[in-house]
């Protein structure tokens, strides 16, 4: 399995097969906390082989820089048929996400397993702009 795209955006759909993303970003910011991000959606695209056919385990956790989950597991199945006439296969996920609480700045992840394994994690910084400062 090949993680092809990882990202959180603004909008996601899939198209007949077609990933469409909009809006793709890994920082919010805020001037007091806690606030809540009204909408967003998590686009994953993963490429199988033809080996890798069957049903797997998927579960999306999204947590804080101290592991604590933000909003509630989400688990379920992911199957995988491969076509006779085809090599390989893509499968697109789009999974939206509405009022999500952030409670404090810092680094936050939307970690994807599949079987139990990290396939990949998608990093957002939540930023307090009282807390920048210029390089200088």
């Amino acid at each position: 399995m090949q993680v092809q795209v990882a990202v959180l955006c603004d909008a996601a759909t899939d198209s007949m097969g077609k990933l469409n993303i909009l809006g793709a970003f890994d920082a919010l910011m805020a001037r007091e906390f806690p606030i809540v991000h009204p909408m967003c959606a998590v686009a994953v695209r993963l490429m199988f082989e033809r080996h890798e056919e069957g049903t797997r385990k998927l579960e999306i956790r999204f947590v804080d820089d101290d592991g604590q989950e933000i909003i509630d597991r989400i688990e379920g199945q992911l199957s995988t048929q491969i076509p006779p006439n085809r090599p390989f296969v893509s499968q697109n996920m789009v999974l939206n996400l509405q009022r999500i609480e952030f409670k404090k700045p810092g680094r936050y992840e939307v970690d994807i397993f599949i079987d139990g394994t990290l396939a990949v994690a998608i990093p957002l910084s939540v930023l307090d702009p009282g807390q920048m400062r210029l390089n200088g």
